[in-house]
């Protein structure tokens, strides 16, 4: 039965996680070993906020919630990952295929005309977060590679990218790319930042009075990161 297909799928995907994810880590997409919990990213951030304000490097940034990330997702594009990322079609083109199964809208008994979606994951699928861990790796490690001392740290649909710099010229100029790359990445992608969480941030009062004036995303003088409240200028 079609109302079964679903389940089906969902048992399959989960078997297919370990051989899936092995791919992704010869791609350095994924790290070896277990993932670091949500909370420990978080503090690493505010340790280092911490550092600068108690006189070490100061570090500038801009941390970025996608919106509904799932759900605008581009299949085309999936397909384009899954073969840069040398994973066999025999894994990736079932999961693919599950995602672009026909689907019709029924509104008050009135039932709409089938269509295949062209964007977006398959409701409970288990690939889901490994899907758009190979996404967001194309947003990171180019914007890493820009800057030498430039990290950026995805979880899920959140990043927040952080550079260490004591030239507050230097960090609005980095701040600003990541702002143009961010943008560029959403236009492309069709993917949408969530502006109402999405921050600009520095421990230097110079460089956030310097961003203000450009325009971006807030300056934040305090935001949420992974449930942590990470707090860039002096309490």
């Amino acid at each position: 039965p079609i109302a079964l297909l679903s389940i089906v799928y969902r048992i399959w995907a989960k078997a297919r996680g370990p051989p899936f994810q092995a791919f992704l880590r010869s791609a350095g997409i994924l790290k070896a070993g277990k993932a670091p919990a949500a909370e420990d990213l978080a503090y690493e951030l505010a340790v280092l906020m911490g550092i600068a304000q108690a006189g070490g490097t100061p570090i500038s940034g801009l941390a970025v919630d996608w919106s509904k990330c799932y759900d605008n997702l581009l299949l085309d594009i999936l397909v384009q990952v899954a073969e840069r990322a040398g994973i066999p079609a025999a894994l990736s083109k079932p999961m693919i295929s599950a995602y672009r199964q026909t689907g019709a809208v029924v509104l008050q008994g009135a039932v709409g005309p089938e269509k295949s979606p062209v964007a977006g994951l398959a409701p409970g699928c288990p690939r889901a977060t490994d899907w758009l861990a190979m996404v967001i790796f194309m947003y990171t490690s180019k914007l890493e590679a820009s800057y030498h001392n430039l990290r950026s740290r995805p979880y899920v649909d959140d990043i927040t990218s952080v550079v260490a710099t004591a030239d507050p010229q230097a960090a609005v100029e980095i701040v600003t790319h990541m702002v143009a790359h961010t943008m560029d990445f959403a236009k492309d992608l069709a993917f949408q930042p969530n502006m109402g969480k999405t921050k600009r941030f520095s421990t230097l009062l110079c460089v956030r009075s310097a961003l203000a004036a450009i325009p971006g995303p807030p300056i934040a003088p305090a935001f949420m990161d992974l449930g942590i409240v990470q707090t860039p200028t002096p309490r």
